[in-house]
């Protein structure tokens, strides 16, 4: 979630603009039973919640978690290089 945060705030103009992107972050901890009843959520999630077994769900959470740090770590260093950010030593 840090080079999302990291993609975002380059992407923003202003230290308030780069917090505002933050609230799309927030938008993710909507994603549990506390908001919403386990019977209308997608089966996987109902199986990590319920100690089901999830080992083929759990190895495709972690791979997305993988693909997301190297997708917005990818994003981030082209933002970056492209703002013109980087000092030539």
């Amino acid at each position: 979630m840090t080079w999302v945060a990291v993609m975002f705030g380059l992407l923003a103009n202003s230290a308030e603009g780069a917090g505002v992107f933050s609230y799309i972050l927030l938008g993710l901890l909507f994603i549990s039973s506390g908001f919403a009843p386990t019977k209308t959520m997608p089966r996987f999630i109902r199986s990590l919640m319920l100690n089901d077994s999830v080992v083929n769900n759990a190895f495709i959470a972690v791979l997305w978690c993988v693909g997301i740090l190297i997708a917005s770590y990818i994003i981030a260093m082209q933002i970056y290089k492209h703002k013109g950010i980087v000092s030539h030593v």
